[in-house]
């Protein structure tokens, strides 16, 4: 019976967590003007805003998202373009193992930065 009270648990779990995932991964795909709705909208429920002052905070919330996804872009342009002066200068030898290592390194960021969360 512990048994599969445990395994229930871990399923659930498992589940619940790669939901969450999923809902991440479909945030950074959202336009700047589904995130711009999506803060008013919590923004209007949360301090029962009036019709003007929901279009105030919707183009101020429009701009922010459309500069955030501007620097965004820029951030992945700049880390392409660090990646191809790598692979000019090192060999492919190298370039692979240092792939590898900046793999690994992240790993442990991430599993560090989970275990702060819990």
């Amino acid at each position: 019976m512990k048994k599969l009270i445990m395994l229930v648990l871990v399923l659930a779990t498992t589940i619940g967590y790669a939901q969450e995932n999923r809902l991440e991964k479909a945030k950074k795909d959202w336009t700047p003007e589904q995130m711009a709705e999506k803060r008013t909208n919590k923004m209007v429920f949360e301090l029962s805003l009036t019709d003007a002052q929901k279009e105030r905070i919707y183009a101020i919330n429009l701009q922010k998202a459309n500069e955030m996804k501007a620097k965004m872009e820029a951030r992945g342009e700049n880390r392409n373009e660090y990646m191809e002066q790598m692979k000019a200068i090192l060999t492919e030898a190298q370039y692979t193992k240092w792939m590898e290592t900046k793999s690994k390194s992240k790993g442990d960021r991430r599993a560090k930065f989970q275990k702060d969360k819990n």
